[in-house]
């Protein structure tokens, strides 16, 4: 039996809007490869993100109720650039480094990216089919397919699990609409939340979400260059002479720095002959 047409006239909400979408627009034509380091490229994210942070404070420009909804996006993009980060930390890594090269080489990327993707930014196909949004996903980055050592990793361990608690307030925002369920109350600490609780957005919790993503990221980018400039050092791939490293140290710079930095080129190649002295 059909559904009779009194059933199909029913409207309890508001009607769907029926039109053709043209989502060929969304593409641009320019090319997207960025010249930035990813870290650079974050920092930048970071400032504009904290800047639209500034209308969700009190007295701001918004209403109320659109500064709450401002509010729960700027979280997102938070963890949102801290993500494109990690993705973007181990295309270049498996650029530049023989071992983590090494153990991704058994990484599964589709066909269809050989084409899709130009040369030069193949590797970030290895990371289209993981998420970086919690703690424990950022930690399996860095040990499995980085190659961090437990050392390195525990030195990590409280911006992690801070950067976890960012993820699930993004969680909560997204899945269950600002409800803290049963995992944001642990991470929170559960003796503090009370049940049937709402996640409750401001400047100032806006602020400890940008630290913890900030932390997190520019303690990675340190600890995965200098790890970085260790293993070529072991490797023989620089040799403490300036004239032979210099190209290899430009990429450090390239693919690590940014303006924040206060190691010079000068400083780099002094430390690369003391550790080969060492030796």
């Amino acid at each position: 039996m059909s559904r009779p047409i009194e059933v199909d006239s029913l409207f309890l909400a508001g009607p769907p809007v029926v039109a053709a979408l043209d989502w060929g627009r969304v593409v641009s034509s320019g090319v997207a490869d960025s010249q930035q380091s990813a870290i650079a490229e974050f920092d930048e994210k970071h400032r504009r993100l904290t800047m639209l942070a500034s209308f969700v404070m009190p007295g701001g420009a918004l209403r109320e109720d659109l500064a709450s909804v401002l509010a729960d996006q700027i979280l997102l993009g938070y963890v949102g650039i801290s993500e494109l980060y990690f993705r973007r930390i181990l295309s270049s890594l498996a650029e530049l480094c023989a071992e983590t090269r090494a153990r991704v080489a058994t990484k599964k990327i589709s066909f269809g990216s050989i084409d899709h993707y130009s040369p030069g930014r193949l590797t970030l196909a290895l990371s289209e089919d993981s998420s970086y949004s919690d703690g424990e996903s950022v930690k399996s980055l860095l040990k499995k397919d980085i190659g961090l050592s437990e050392d390195s990793i525990r030195g990590l361990q409280d911006r992690l699990a801070d950067f976890s608690v960012v993820c699930q307030l993004r969680h909560a925002i997204v899945h269950s609409g600002g409800f803290v369920n049963f995992r944001v109350a642990q991470q929170i600490g559960a003796v503090r939340v009370p049940r049937d609780a709402v996640i409750t957005l401001g400047f100032a919790e806006l602020e400890m979400a940008a630290a913890a993503c900030l932390s997190l990221v520019r303690s990675v980018n340190q600890e995965v260059a200098r790890e970085l400039v260790w293993r070529d050092t072991l490797a023989g791939r620089i040799v403490g002479d300036r004239r032979k490293d210099r190209a290899r140290v430009k990429k450090y710079f390239e693919h690590f720095g940014d303006e924040g930095g206060t190691s010079t080129e000068d400083e780099l190649h002094k430390c690369i002959r003391v550790c080969v002295q060492r030796m």
